[in-house]
């Protein structure tokens, strides 16, 4: 407790020493009722915290220069050519703003942290970063009365240490603008260390005393105070020269205090050293003595003047004499209530007094006694401050205008209300409160906004009261006023029903709607797709709506209707649904690559895409631009055609999509060729028709298309098929008989996109021989008789080798032809035909043998 009482006393101590060096300012004159200074942000420059690196952290949402700075985070500050820094980026000046009122910084430079509410201002000042806190000025007052105060002095002397600080703030508003602020936070002006939450007793002081200044002739009173004033209050004239009306001198009972740590001794030599400190004495001077007959005294007690006797640089003796205030300062001495006394053996000089500082205003030590006797903190600054009185400044607003648009209206019409204030700070809250029929329907807090727009949904009698409150009101609210509005039900059109010509349609086509409403209402007709609207229209008289889409999808048509006096926007709604599909396509395929033969089937199939999915098809046939065929619309996508003559055709399918209007949606055509039969015209063999001997058969034909045929061939013998082949695209094939005999040949052909399994066939025979020359028995020779040898005589003659006569008598010319063709062929000639020469014969007749062509 002592120990806060010591701090008190040197906060208090210094304070009052900066005011003796102050010029006096004349009474302030001020209009109590219209002062609007006390509801303004006070700026203070936090000189005591001016730094070349500062932290902040923040205790709530912040901007930086307009960029969000979130609560936690922490800002750190310093000096970057002639920049400020912070946290990395340069700025030249920085401006830290909170979200809401009750966001403060925890702001530490060196090694001292406190907590600041309210706006920041950081600029770079004589090499060093200053802050400058803008705030309301009671809170800044929670931050000057603790520390000017102990937060346990009785609560009534801490009031009037809030009311004392507040009168003092509002005379120095402006004093240091031209750096940009108010004042600032040390001695010079009243110290201020911010927000400390548990100076509950402070806090409540300056609650409690909120707004209330210190007056005297309707001006704000100086309202100076010091630490003690030893027992004597002093008259303002007394101390710096000028009049003030309200400073007294008379007796303070409630204290009457000696000096802290007790007598203050100084020796000549450390008067000397002081007074040339001070600039009483020049350096060239020597201080010789204090004159202690010329003391005179004020009716306080206090020293009005005392003599300096002093030798200048000449040894000329000479005399200055100190008064006033001045006769405390000018040793540094508590106060101006002192006794001195001289040693003349010591050489020392020893002032003994009371009280501590100029002895002006509120004593800080009486006020707390005082409290604690009971008084209140307004007697207490009455007793200080003579003649004053307490006012009040809390804002309180009027209601100048209170305005409603109108005072009748439909249902769902919407009145405009509007408040104009008047009167206190300027700054206005307003609510609203609506009753219909006596019970509240709507209700605003308090909020910066004049006006509301209500919109009644049901008819009655309604109040409309408007409430006013300044924002620095701490009443319920300042004034209200009431008005009557009547409301009645306005007419509405309802649709009662619509018709749709269609749910489902395709691209380009339309879908038409038409609606019927009560009343002769007005109608309106949206278009939405995917959560867009594509067709807005604006309401009319109108009630039938067409509408053609643009892309396929999901739509909704909604349809409004309202009554032409209604101010809604619309009085009813109703929504309707289409689908719109695309355009459907349709390809066509047919079987057997868009030919056939005459006669046989052929196959279409359609493949329908895109649209409803809901298809019908046609078929139309044509040759040579008649019709043939035409079928009915039907779900078959399918056809089966036989034509019925060779030709060319053409094959249009039509598609129609159940969900059009339109007599078909899409076509195409396609185009086969019906080709005949074909046919074996003729057949041919060549060959030299004996066994082992190979013979070609070839045949011509008729009706050959370009899709290819293939053959098919039987050979039998005696009636026994001993062969069967089929041959692709050839009209020719050759076959070696192994045996003699009659050879029945059928002959097939198939044109490849025939379905039969063939188109024609020919049935021929040949004879095929064992070999030219036939004997009955071998060998033949010489001397044999009969017609084997007359066969052989033949066989030689045929081959040139003649035998003469052909006689059938084995004679020597016989004989001689047969050794010569033995010669021929490189046999032993023995002149007798045996087995091997009678094969070498008919061999050699064989290839000399004519190749025969037979035609069937």
């Amino acid at each position: 407790m002592r120990h806060k009482t010591r701090r008190l006393w040197s906060f208090v101590t210094a304070f009052i020493v900066m005011l003796s060096f102050m010029s006096f300012v004349s009474v302030k004159s001020v209009q109590a009722y219209t002062n609007a200074s006390i509801f303004k942000s006070v700026k203070v420059g936090l000189v005591s915290m001016s730094s070349t690196n500062l932290a902040a952290v923040l205790n709530g949402d912040y901007t930086l220069n307009g960029i969000n700075q979130p609560t936690g985070t922490l800002l750190t500050f310093k000096i970057s050519n002639g920049l400020i820094n912070v946290n990395g980026k340069d700025y030249l000046e920085v401006q830290l703003q909170p979200k809401t009122s009750s966001d403060f910084i925890a702001l530490t430079s060196g090694t001292t942290t406190y907590k600041y509410y309210g706006d920041f201002l950081f600029k770079v000042t004589s090499g060093k970063i200053l802050p400058i806190n803008s705030l309301d000025i009671e809170t800044y007052l929670k931050g000057v009365v603790g520390y000017e105060m102990s937060d346990y002095f009785p609560i009534e002397a801490l009031k009037a240490q809030a009311v004392a600080a507040r009168n003092y703030a509002l005379f120095k508003l402006g004093a240091e603008a031209s750096k940009g602020y108010d004042f600032d936070d040390t001695i010079s002006y009243q110290v201020y260390k911010g927000f400390d939450e548990n100076l509950k007793n402070v806090i409540r002081a300056v609650d409690e005393t909120r707004f209330v200044v210190l007056l005297y002739n309707d001006k704000l009173v100086e309202a100076l105070y010091s630490a003690w004033h030893g027992g004597y209050t002093e008259e303002g004239v007394n101390v710096w020269g000028s009049y003030y009306p309200y400073f007294k001198a008379k007796v303070d009972s409630s204290e009457a205090d000696p000096w802290p740590n007790g007598n203050r001794v100084f020796t000549n030599t450390q008067i000397d050293s002081t007074l040339k400190a001070r600039g009483w004495l020049l350096s060239t001077d020597t201080f010789m003595q204090l004159d202690l007959s010329s003391i005179t005294r004020f009716t306080s007690s206090r020293v009005a003047s005392i003599n300096i006797i002093y030798r200048d640089n000449l040894g000329v003796t000479k005399t200055k004499t100190v008064t006033k205030d001045k006769a405390r300062t000018f040793l540094g001495l508590p106060s101006s209530m002192y006794t001195v006394q001289y040693n003349s053996t010591t050489g020392t000089y020893t002032f003994s007094g009371k009280g501590y500082g100029h002895g002006l205003g509120m004593s800080q030590i009486g006020a707390k006694n005082r409290a604690a006797s009971g008084q209140t903190y307004e007697q207490i600054l009455k007793f200080y401050y003579d003649g004053s009185y307490l006012e009040n400044l809390t804002p309180k607003a009027s209601i100048s205008s209170f305005t409603l648009n109108q005072t009748e209206m439909y249902t769902m019409d919407t009145v405009n209300i509007s408040t104009i204030g008047t009167g206190g700070s300027g700054e206005y809250l307003y609510k609203y409160q609506i009753l219909k029929d006596g019970i509240e329907v709507k209700t605003t807090d308090f909020t910066e906004t004049s006006t509301l727009a209500y919109q009644a949904s049901e008819p009655g009698n309604y109040e409309v009261i408007s409430h006013i409150k300044d924002k620095l009101s701490l009443l319920t609210y300042d004034e209200k006023q009431s008005k009557i509005l009547n409301v009645i039900n306005r007419p509405e059109s309802l649709i009662s029903s619509v018709n749709q010509s269609a749910s489902q349609i395709l691209l380009g086509e339309t879908v038409s709607f038409e609606a019927f409403s009560t009343l002769n209402g007005l109608y309106k007709f949206d278009v939405i797709k995917d959560s867009n609207i594509v067709s807005s229209g604006t309401f009319g008289t109108t009630n039938s709506f067409v509408y053609t889409a643009t892309s396929p999808g999901t739509y909704t048509l909604k349809i409004y209707s309202k009554h032409p006096e209604s101010i809604n926007s619309f009085d009813d709604s109703r929504t309707m649904s289409f689908t719109v599909f695309s355009v459907p396509e349709v390809s066509v395929s047919q079987s057997g690559n868009g030919a056939v033969i005459t006669g046989q089937q052929i196959d279409f199939t359609s493949t329908a895409t895109l649209g409803s999915g809901r298809y019908l098809y046609k078929y139309v046939i044509t040759n040579n631009d008649l019709i043939v065929f035409s079928n009915n619309f039907s779900t078959s996508n399918t056809l089966s055609y036989v034509p019925s003559k060779s030709g060319v055709y053409n094959v249009s399918v039509y598609l129609k999509d159940l969900a059009s209007t339109k007599e078909f949606n899409d076509t195409e055509t396609l185009t086969f060729t019906s080709y005949d039969e074909m046919e074996i015209a003729s057949a041919k063999t060549i060959g030299k028709m004996y066994k082992n001997h190979p013979i070609t058969i070839s045949s011509d034909l008729l009706g050959i298309n370009g899709y290819g045929y293939s053959f098919k061939y039987q050979i039998a013998l005696n009636g026994t098929v001993i062969s069967e082949q089929s041959i692709a695209s050839a009209s020719q094939f050759s076959f070696t008989p192994t045996v003699a005999g009659k050879y029945t040949i059928n002959l097939y052909v198939k044109s490849n996109i025939s379905k039969n399994s063939f188109d024609s066939v020919k049935t021929f025979s040949i004879d095929v021989a064992s070999a030219p020359m036939v004997v009955s028995t071998l060998p033949i020779s010489y001397g044999m008789r009969g017609t084997d040898v007359a066969t052989i005589q033949s066989g030689l003659t045929t081959l040139g080798y003649s035998p003469g006569v052909i006689d059938g008598i084995y004679g020597s010319k016989t004989y001689s032809a047969v050794i010569n063709f033995q010669k021929s062929v490189s046999l032993k000639a023995t002149g007798s035909v045996d087995v091997t020469t009678f094969n070498a014969m008919n061999n050699a007749l064989i290839s000399i043998a004519e190749i025969k062509t037979i035609y069937y």
